[in-house]
This record gives structure tokens, sequence and C-alpha cells, in this order.
């Protein structure tokens, strides 16, 4: 009987700990885009409207796949033309 209390105690701390420790979801969307040369201005008015956007769907928490909520990360590549 001590080893099944043990067993379950165990477990339920074993279970808060990886509840804990759960990595956040992400989804990971790239853009390349003019940040330097001829057009920089297009490239900068493309960055701030997607940042804007990025930070409405994550402030509203997230977005919703089926079910899971995932949080946008946008990476900006520079395109040298």
């Amino acid at each position: 009987m001590k080893g099944m209390r043990f067993s379950g105690a165990l477990l339920l701390i074993l279970s808060v700990m990886a509840l804990g420790c759960a990595k956040e979801q992400r989804i990971k969307i790239g853009f390349n885009i003019p940040l330097t040369g001829d057009s920089p201005k297009i490239g900068e008015g493309a960055k701030f409207s997607a940042q804007l956007i990025e930070k409405e769907i994550n402030d509203a928490g997230g977005l919703d796949v089926k079910g899971t909520n995932f949080k946008l990360v946008f990476i900006f590549v520079v395109n040298e033309l």
C-alpha cells in the first residue's frame, strides 16, 4: 500500500513538473524583404506591418490550429538585390 501511495505521489509530482517545463509551441514564418540597397523603405514598411500583425495575434493568445494555440515568430532576412 505504501508503494502505491509513493508511486501516485511521484506521478503527480512528475506531471506538475512536466507542465511547468513544457515548451511553448511556436510557428516560425520567414520574410525575405529588402531592408538595404535601392528600396529599403519598402522593406521597412513590410517589416513594421508584419510586426504589428505578429503582436496582435500573439496578444490574442496565438494562432489556433485544430484547437492548439501557437505563438507566431516572424524572422526577417535581408534581400539584397
